[in-house]
């Protein structure tokens, strides 16, 4: 009778045992069916090719270039101005109270002529760097969509790129260059 006893006993502790084995077994299965995940898609950019025939490039080169055009009018304007009071220097005897009057105003117009070259040559090519960037930016979120669009995962950047200058305007191109994964 005491056999009989512990059989029954033991009936109810092995039915929950089986069944959490059960879900257990259960759930690895479900488990290792979603660790199967398709491959990433991956896709190339020739980010140079692209760069180079794109409208709005061809858009911002024409603004650049009308923008050096005007700082070389009033470059030339500016060296007119200096050329007439070297000329009219040249008229008047050296030591002369007006000599030196148009030398004071030669060498001050010198002074700015030079510093203000400087400042329109740093700014043109800030302005190229910022062109460089925005287009960059443009690129970037153009290849977002239609990578979201077609599924892509992966957006590498072709390595067939040319040797860069280093000059402020090739500095964007290559830090962007320098990046291997574009999304």
């Amino acid at each position: 009778m005491n056999r009989l006893t512990r059989t029954t006993i033991n009936v109810p502790l092995i039915v929950p045992m089986l069944l959490i084995a059960v879900i257990l077994l259960g759930y690895n299965a479900v488990a290792n069916q979603q660790d199967v995940k398709r491959p990433a898609v991956v896709a190339t950019v020739d980010l140079e090719r692209l760069f180079e025939n794109l409208n709005e490039r061809a858009a911002e080169d024409a603004r650049l270039q009308a923008m050096a055009t005007n700082i070389e009018q009033e470059a030339e304007k500016r060296r007119n101005k200096i050329r007439g009071l070297d000329e009219e220097l040249k008229i008047h005897p050296a030591g002369s109270e007006k000599a030196q009057q148009i030398q004071d105003e030669l060498a001050m117009e010198s002074i700015q002529y030079q510093a203000w070259i400087e400042f329109q040559r740093q700014s043109l090519e800030r302005e190229k760097g910022l062109v460089m960037m925005k287009i960059y930016r443009s690129i970037k979120r153009s290849v977002q969509e239609m990578s979201e669009a077609n599924g892509y995962d992966i957006v590498l950047l072709k390595d067939s790129l040319k040797d860069l200058q280093r000059d402020a305007e090739q500095a964007v191109a290559q830090k962007s260059s320098a990046r291997r994964m574009i999304y």
